[in-house]
């Protein structure tokens, strides 16, 4: 029998969706999903949600200082 290797399913360790951003960090929901359809954000898109990477998220939202979203 093929042995299997377990792969770490905690998906929401890495990626954080656009309505926990929101929660957690008081950006609107309009402004989320501008940054979803920016260049270079460091989202992921499984159907029709966005999530993004939470190691590279502090990162891109610097990026945008200065900005109007």
């Amino acid at each position: 029998m093929a042995e299997y290797k377990i792969l770490d399913t905690n998906i929401n360790s890495k990626l954080i969706g656009t309505t926990e951003l929101h929660k957690t960090e008081g950006f609107s929901m309009t402004a989320i999903y501008k940054m979803c359809h920016m260049e270079g954000a460091p989202v992921v898109k499984f159907g029709n949600r966005f999530y993004f990477i939470r190691s590279k998220l502090n990162e891109f939202i610097e990026s945008l200082a200065g900005q109007q979203l």
